[in-house]
């Protein structure tokens, strides 16, 4: 199996599973899958496991600067 050395002059990944989305909003999984289930933020599923694009998690957060009182 090749191993892929990830480095700071790496893109930074397309996907990301729910604990490292959950670290870059700075939110709980319990949070993240309420977002999920009121439709405020979009997930892909690939054999099964939870994704969410990196794009996605970009335009929610960007969107609750809009909704700050």
């Amino acid at each position: 199996m090749t191993k892929y050395l990830i480095s700071e002059a790496s893109p930074p990944a397309l996907l990301y599973r729910i604990p490292v989305a959950c670290h870059l909003l700075g939110i709980k999984q319990t949070k993240l899958m309420d977002l999920m289930k009121r439709g405020e933020i979009r997930s892909v599923k690939i054999d099964g496991a939870t994704l969410f694009r990196r794009e996605e998690l970009e335009r929610f957060a960007a969107g609750l600067e809009e909704r700050a009182p």
